[in-house]
This record gives C-alpha cells, sequence and structure tokens, in this order.
C-alpha cells in the first residue's frame, strides 16, 4: 500500500524569505549583484579577476566566494583588486543558499555598489 503525505508549505520556503530580504537589502543600499555559477574549471574566477580588475576604478566591488574546502579563489579576486571578499566553505554542498549569503552580507562594508 502507498501513502501520500502533503506537504503544506514549500521546502525552499526559508530560502526564498532570506532570499526576498536580501533583494530589499540591496535594492535600498543600491548595489547591483551579480550572480555566476558554472561547473569547476568553466572560467568564472578569471571572469571575476577581469570583471574587478576593470570595475574598481569606477566602483567598490565586492564579491562573495563561495568553495567547497578552499580559499585559492578568494585570494585570486582579492589580489586583482576587489575592495572586499568574503569566503564561505560550503564543505561539501555545490551551492550557496540565501542564509550562506546573509551571513556574508552582514559582513559587508558600506559603500560596496557591486558584488
Amino acid at each position: 500500500m502507498t501513502t501520500t503525505i502533503t506537504v503544506d508549505k514549500r521546502i525552499l520556503e526559508k530560502n526564498e524569505v532570506a532570499a526576498a530580504r536580501l533583494r530589499r537589502l540591496f535594492a535600498d543600499k543600491r548595489v547591483t549583484v551579480v550572480n555566476i555559477m558554472s561547473s569547476p574549471g568553466a572560467g568564472k574566477t578569471t571572469l571575476l579577476e577581469k570583471t574587478v580588475r576593470k570595475m574598481s576604478a569606477v566602483r567598490k566591488t565586492g564579491v562573495i566566494e563561495g568553495d567547497i574546502a578552499t580559499d585559492g579563489d578568494a585570494r585570486r579576486i582579492e589580489a586583482a583588486g576587489a575592495s572586499w571578499v568574503v569566503q564561505i566553505n560550503t564543505g561539501g554542498v555545490c551551492h550557496l543558499d540565501a542564509a550562506m549569503v546573509e551571513k556574508a552580507v552582514a559582513l559587508m562594508p558600506d559603500g560596496i555598489s557591486l558584488l
């Protein structure tokens, strides 16, 4: 016999609520946010390095870098000239959720206009 359990709440509801808070915060602070994700080795860090080098002359740039275990990419981005870089080691998770980003953004200095 098969039993069906109906879930009344969306599984990602907490994430969606946190994401809404982040969107409001970024809008209030006038921060342009770009989310970059792809497979390992696709060129994300190189793209971020080049973007930071070009944009840092005109905007205060910040990067939230997610990695399973290392901080090498964050160090590369910082060396490229980002005003603020925070590393989130996910411990095996392949993505950042809104709660992780909220913790990082709590550390973000005023004036970052491109994240």
